[in-house]
Order: structure tokens, then C-alpha cells, then sequence
């Protein structure tokens, strides 16, 4: 089936999923910069003046994961042929900001306590929260549950497709930084306090530019996770026919996986 936007909600390869992520941020370019300028471009002058570069560091981490946040509302409402917008987009985490930030923290110490007790499953546990972050926007699922959800969608092998994916949107986004870099660095004057404003500006820009092509490259997977375990484009093909009361529900998490013998991360 497809979306009222054209897109065809069905099963992908790896191939399809990294073209469709073009193809979404192509076409949504100017909302999913806009949405990530307004955190980045800021950012990025503030680290810019070396007295303070290592504190914002730290000090605006959570800002880029609202950001983030942000980012996989928009690419998620975008995705599905829904409207969206920059305030939209943060307007709606900005309700959910503090369980938002709660499951994240929850999420790492539950990877620290794996490392802690034995490497390998902090590891593991590293790859089941690889789509907290979009099952928690997505699917309004917080905390522990959150993880063992996520620890379903990336099972039967998703996490290894994530890792690839993420070279593949990283490399290419590394490219088109160097490219803009580049440019800038020809036209920028001599250093100085001003050009090392300038220079915030400029990658600040650039991480705007770049960090929305993995974002949707992570949220189309999970989509498609969803569309091959739970039969996500059925359920929402029910939907749009008004009979999604007909649609099984999707399977149950909780610490021992999903109902029925789900498939693990392995």
C-alpha cells in the first residue's frame, strides 16, 4: 500500500531504504535543516569560543537529543503522508520532554550496568536500545519498556542493517561536510574572533545539513522492522478502510521479548 504522500509502505532492502532516505530529504529538505538549525547553528557558535567548547559539550548533549527527537517526529509524520512542521515537530516533544530525557538516561544505564558486569552484554544490550529514541516518539512507550521494545525491532538481524546504514549515511554525510567545509574555506577571513564565529556558523550549518540523512535512514528501518514483524502497512491499510478493530494487535514486550518466542538480537 502507499501513504496519502505516494510512499509505498512495504518491505525494503538495504538499497531502497538508503535511496527512499534521499528521496524523503530531498523532498523535506527545507523542514528537517530548519529543524535542526534552530539547535545546531546555535550550538555550534557557542562552541566556537574555546573558553567554554568543552562545558557546552556536555551542557547541551540533551539539547541535540530533543533535536533529534524533533527530527524523527517530522521524518516519521512525513514519512506517513501527515503534515509537519518546525513548531509541530518540537511542540510535540517539548510535552514529553522530561520522560524523553528519563528514557534515554534509563536506556544507558542499563548498557553502563552490562559493561559493568561483563562486556559482551553491554554490547548487546547497546544494540537494544539503538531505536529507543524512535520507539519512544513514534510509539509514546517510555523507560524499560521502551528498550524491550526495542529490543524487538532490531532483532533477526535489524541491528547489523543499523550499523550498515550508519556507515553509509555517515560516510556520505562526512563527504558533503568536507564539500561544504571546503567552500567556506576559501571565502572565510584570516583567524580571528570573527572567524571563528563564522566558523560555528558554518558547522553548525553543516551538522544540520548532514545529521538529518541518518535520522532518516534510522526511522525509515524502523518502519520497515515493523512492516515485516507486525504487518505495520496492513494495519494501517485496515485503518484507512476503517477496520483496523479487525487487525491483531502488535505483539506484547517485556524483559523476556516478545509474546510468542520473539526473535532475538542475535
Amino acid at each position: 500500500m502507499s501513504t496519502s504522500n505516494g510512499t509505498a509502505l512495504r518491505p525494503m532492502g538495504l538499497l531502497e531504504i538508503v535511496d527512499q532516505t534521499f528521496r524523503l530529504y530531498r523532498r523535506d529538505f527545507g523542514l528537517f535543516f530548519g529543524i535542526a538549525a534552530l539547535v545546531y547553528i546555535p550550538l555550534g557558535v557557542l562552541q566556537s569560543v574555546p573558553e567554554i567548547a568543552m562545558i557546552m559539550t556536555f551542557v547541551f548533549a540533551p539539547f541535540y537529543a530533543v533535536a533529534g527527537a524533533a527530527l524523527t517526529k517530522a521524518v516519521s509524520d512525513r514519512y506517513l503522508g501527515e503534515k509537519a512542521s518546525i513548531g509541530s515537530a518540537y511542540r510535540y516533544i517539548g510535552r514529553r520532554i522530561v520522560p524523553f530525557l528519563l528514557t534515554l538516561l534509563v536506556s544507558y544505564l542499563f548498557v553502563a550496568v552490562g559493561l559493568v558486569l561483563l562486556v559482551i552484554p553491554g554490547i548487546v544490550f547497546l544494540f537494544w536500545i539503538m531505536l529507543v529514541a524512535q520507539v519512544f516518539v513514534i510509539e509514546d512507550r517510555r523507560y524499560l519498556d521502551a528498550v524491550w521494545r526495542g529490543r524487538f525491532l532490531v532483532g533477526n538481524g535489524v541491528w547489523a542493517e543499523l550499523i550498515v546504514l550508519g556507515i553509509i549515511t555517515g560516510v556520505l554525510g562526512a563527504l558533503i561536510g568536507a564539500v561544504v567545509g571546503a567552500v567556506f574555506g576559501l571565502i572565510l577571513p584570516e583567524p580571528g574572533a570573527q572567524a571563528s564565529l563564522a566558523w560555528g556558523v558554518i558547522l553548525g550549518g553543516i551538522q544540520a545539513l548532514t545529521t538529518p540523512i541518518g535520522l532518516v535512514a534510522t526511522v525509515l528501518l524502523y518502519y520497515d522492522s515493523r512492516i515485516r514483524k507486525e504487518g505495520f502497512d496492513l494495519q494501517m491499510l485496515a485503518r484507512e478502510m476503517g477496520t483496523s478493530t479487525a487487525m491483531p494487535a502488535p505483539p506484547t514486550t517485556g524483559p523476556e521479548g516478545p509474546s510468542g518466542g520473539g526473535p532475538q538480537t542475535g
